[in-house]
C-alpha cells in the first residue's frame, strides 16, 4: 500500500490544528479551503476522517510544485522591497505585536507559529519525521515508542549542501567574505560538509556519534 501522509500522534495533531486552524479559511495560497481542510483531516466524506487516494495526493503533489514556479516568479519580477516585506518586515511586525499583548508563554508560542514565515518552513522541511510503533514484551506489557525514518537523511542532507552552496554564494557576490583567511575557512567547511554527508549517510546513527 502507498504512504500518502506521515504518522501522526495525539500531539502531532493538536500541534498541526493550532499552527493552521487560522490559515485554513484564508484566501489565496496554493492549495484551495477544502484541499487544506483535507490535508488537516477536518473534512470527512465516507467516515470519521477524510480518506486519502492517490488521486487526491497526486492532485497535492502537482499544486505544491506549481507553488514552488509561482514563487520563483515572484521572487523575479517583484520589487525588491515586496519581497522584503513578506519575508521580514511583516513577520517582524506581527511577532512584535503579540509580543506586546498580556498573553500567556503558550499562547504566545501559538500565536507565533501561525505567522507565515520563510524560516518556519524550512524547519518544518528539516524537521526529524518519525513512525510510531507498538511492541509488546513477552510479559505482555504495550510499549510504544517512535522511530526515526531513515530513507529521508541523504536526498534531506543533500538539499542542506544546495541551501548552504546558495547561501554562500549570495555572501561572495556581495564581498561579505572579505579576506583570504575567511574564504579559506569558507572552503574547508564546504569540503567538511561535502565529506561528512557523503560518510554519514551511510552509517547508522550509532555510528554517526
Amino acid at each position: 500500500m502507498a504512504n500518502y501522509r506521515r504518522e501522526l500522534s495525539k500531539n502531532d495533531s493538536k500541534y498541526l490544528h493550532e499552527n493552521f486552524n487560522v490559515h485554513v479559511n484564508d484566501d489565496g495560497g496554493i492549495f484551495t479551503k477544502d484541499k487544506r481542510k483535507k490535508l488537516l483531516g477536518l473534512k470527512p466524506e465516507h467516515g470519521k476522517y477524510f480518506e486519502d487516494t492517490a488521486d487526491f495526493w497526486l492532485d497535492v503533489r502537482d499544486t505544491v510544485k506549481s507553488g514552488l514556479k509561482d514563487l520563483e516568479l515572484f521572487f523575479e519580477v517583484a520589487h525588491p522591497q515586496q519581497i522584503k516585506d513578506i519575508f521580514f518586515d511583516s513577520p517582524k511586525k506581527e511577532e512584535s505585536e503579540i509580543l506586546k499583548k498580556s498573553l500567556d508563554w503558550n499562547k504566545q508560542s501559538v500565536l507565533q507559529r501561525q505567522i507565515p514565515s520563510l524560516q518556519r518552513t524550512l524547519s518544518s522541511l528539516f524537521q526529524g519525521q518519525y513512525r510510531y510503533k507498538t511492541v509488546k514484551s513477552a510479559t505482555g506489557e504495550v510499549r510504544k515508542y517512535s522511530e526515526q525514518i531513515k530513507d529521508e537523511l541523504e536526498w534531506k542532507s543533500n538539499l542542506v549542501r544546495d541551501i548552504i552552496a546558495l547561501g554562500i554564494s549570495y555572501l561572495n557576490r556581495n564581498n561579505l567574505i572579505s579576506s583570504i583567511a575567511h574564504h579559506r575557512l569558507v572552503d574547508e567547511f564546504v569540503d567538511m560538509i561535502n565529506v561528512e554527508i557523503a560518510t554519514g549517510v551511510k552509517l547508522s546513527q550509532l555510528e554517526r556519534r
